[in-house]
């Protein structure tokens, strides 16, 4: 009896020490092969209705540069989706994933000490991340700035930019392969949930995380082909094996009858772009153009007479921030909204 009480209490004990030691293993950062999948949701009134954009981008690693005699592997962004709800309705749709274009946006190495450092070379900042960089990394261009320390303790505090963050506890967590990692519980002043780095992945707001405030999460991250990690509760729609989402329109059929979806281009712009849109039926139209805070920029079209058929509008943004800018398009029976990002 004495032998049998003792394997019972041994073997979850061998256990326990197993995953222990496997997570007390440092995990270098990835330098190659490896790609993490986010989403980031913009929630703002609009009139009467509350409007939600979420975006989806993935953020994968190239090839090995050398710059000031250190070696870096590069960073490419790549937009794959997008879609909006007004009052909780889905109004539109967008999969970019098909073109296959990616942008190098800066690089990243990791030195003896456990440190990621970053070089951040965009000059335009991909809308996804947008509201989010152009705050709280404006020095990060072409010079090398901390991303993570994945040597603190408990009780440290860093602030990347985005407000202090504590470190509260240190865990371990598994990963989907059965593996087990090191992580950082990072816990604000605001009372937002807690943030986790994951040694060799980072942070759970996504690959940015310690310059966010938070409005953004990562879905997924993979290494050689293998999904490592996985959001416990990913959006509806959203996949780790898929880069486009899945999602049926709520928008009657009587709405899209008067617009077909207007082309905006080039976007970003910086100095102009055109709105291109196609009229079913003749209508009187306006487009109104209003910055991130809702005041009336422009007014570009004013209850004008249109013929059915193709119209083309121009937007001259020179007088303008750069910035995230909307316009609405509508007439007696549609509103038909879109977004434009002025960048210089």
């Amino acid at each position: 009896m004495e032998n049998v009480s003792l394997k019972k209490f041994l073997i979850p004990l061998l256990i326990f020490s197993s995953q222990f030691c496997s997570s007390q293993v440092y995990h270098l950062f990835p330098d190659s092969d490896a790609k993490w999948s986010e989403e980031a949701l913009w929630t703002f009134p609009w009139g009467s209705e509350t409007i939600q954009d979420h975006c989806g981008i993935t953020i994968s690693l190239g090839s090995d540069t050398i710059f000031n005699s250190k070696k870096y592997s590069l960073l490419l962004y790549k937009n794959i989706w997008s879609y909006e709800t007004a009052d909780g309705i889905l109004t539109t749709i967008e999969n970019d994933s098909s073109d296959g274009s990616e942008t190098i946006i800066g690089a990243i190495r990791e030195d003896s000490d456990k440190k990621i450092w970053l070089i951040y070379f965009s000059q335009y900042i991909p809308f996804c991340t947008y509201i989010f960089m152009d705050v709280y990394l404006p020095n990060a261009i072409d010079s090398e700035i901390l991303l993570y320390d994945f040597d603190l303790h408990i009780g440290d505090v860093v602030d990347m930019g985005a407000g202090e963050r504590s470190v509260t506890d240190i865990d371990s967590t598994q990963l989907q392969d059965g593996s087990f990692r090191k992580e950082f519980i990072m816990t604000d002043q605001g009372g937002n949930p807690p943030e986790h780095w994951i040694e060799g992945i980072g942070s759970t707001l996504g690959f940015f995380g310690p310059y966010i405030n938070y409005g953004s999460w990562l879905n997924c991250f993979s290494q050689n082909g293998q999904t490592l990690f996985e959001k416990s509760n990913i959006d509806t729609g959203v996949t780790c094996d898929s880069l486009d989402i899945h999602l049926i329109l709520d928008v009657p059929p009587e709405k899209a009858s008067s617009f077909i979806s207007p082309i905006i281009y080039p976007n970003p712009f910086t100095n102009f772009t055109t709105i291109q849109f196609n009229l079913t039926t003749p209508s009187e139209t306006t487009i109104e153009v209003f910055n991130l805070n809702g005041m009336l920029i422009k007014t570009l079209l004013n209850n004008q007479q249109l013929n059915s058929g193709l119209h083309s509008v121009i937007f001259y943004g020179e007088n303008n921030p750069s910035g995230i800018y909307y316009f609405i398009l509508r007439n007696d029976a549609n509103i038909e909204v879109g977004k434009m990002v002025l960048a210089r």
